[in-house]
């Protein structure tokens, strides 16, 4: 007798290993790249060091979107956009050594100061290309079509400018103190361009509430719960420079800071996990899905969730 039938995937790893774009491979050597690096680095706690390595998230991301969807234009400007960070990190990280390569020759010299110049200019304005990659994936999605949604949306707006606003109160606190004497080095001075870009980078956090409302319609469980662990990780940092500030001055153990810290880990690896997973197993392969609204009571439900699996 023969045994039973094997099931066969609907979509063979194997086969779509061989197949997948080669930018693939590019995110997953940025991640191998930076997390190499992060091991090789000195940290000074397990909590820094665990940190360091999930640095490497966005290019895992980008991996598993060009995996998954490489044909869809905002798929892949999804990917670019998490990946374009690490990668301008593991550059400049290269260019210490080609700097002080530079700074023996006194014909050279001046170009590695411009260098870090430039760097430094680029990584003011990074988060732009997170805004783009949380919003792209969340437009490739589809629109936001329920008042709930739009109230994930406003909450977190209100989370944002609630960073925002403690932004502005420690630039002003600089300020102050410049002005009663306090002496800085040049590139660590207060600007008003320092202000603005330090208020527009809260928009973020707008893009992972718009994101976390769009995959909450479409019941994506899993890429809703990696959206909802980042604004969390935002929730925490609010939390700790402000309501539990002088709690953790007063705590002379260091027992709530420990606690506060531990909690960003667990945060931040079920970012990692739960987002990962959501792209790779909820994102839909081949064009848009249809809206929360128009699936409900259909009967075509169950191949609809299927789509993206």
């Amino acid at each position: 007798m023969s045994g039973p039938p094997t099931r066969r995937l609907a979509f063979p790893i194997d086969a779509e290993l061989r197949s997948a774009s080669p930018w693939v491979w590019v995110s997953l050597a940025l991640a191998a790249l930076w997390i190499a690096d992060s091991i090789l680095s000195p940290q000074q706690s397990l909590s820094s060091e665990l940190g360091s390595i999930l640095f490497a998230t966005p290019a895992l991301v980008a991996a598993a979107l060009l995996f998954v969807a490489p044909r869809e234009r905002m798929v892949r400007v999804s990917a670019f956009g998490f990946a374009f960070p690490v990668a301008f990190l593991l550059i400049r990280d290269a260019l210490s050594p080609i700097d002080a390569v530079l700074n023996d020759n006194r014909d050279w010299a001046l170009l590695g100061q411009r260098l870090f110049e430039w760097t430094d200019a680029i990584s003011s304005v990074t988060w732009v290309f997170g805004i783009v990659a949380v919003l792209a994936l969340a437009f490739y999605l589809g629109p936001i079509r329920s008042r709930s949604g739009w109230l994930i949306v406003f909450g977190s707006a209100v989370l944002a400018v609630a960073l925002a606003t403690v932004y502005i109160n420690n630039w002003l606190s600089l300020v102050d103190q410049i002005g009663g004497g306090l002496i800085l080095a040049g590139s660590d001075q207060p600007s008003l361009l320092d202000l603005a870009f330090g208020i527009l980078s809260q928009l973020v956090i707008v893009g992972w509430g718009y994101l976390l409302a769009v995959t909450y319609e479409r019941h994506m469980r899993l890429l809703a719960l990696g959206a909802l662990a980042r604004l969390v990780l935002s929730l925490v940092g609010l939390l700790s420079v402000t309501i539990l500030f002088d709690s953790m001055q007063q705590d002379t153990s260091g027992g709530l800071a420990t606690l506060l810290s531990l909690t960003n880990d667990v945060v931040l690896i079920v970012y990692v996990l739960t987002f990962i997973g959501g792209v790779l197993t909820e994102l839909p392969r081949h064009g848009r899905i249809p809206a929360a609204d128009d699936r409900a009571g259909s009967a075509s439900s169950a191949e609809v969730f299927s789509a993206g699996r």
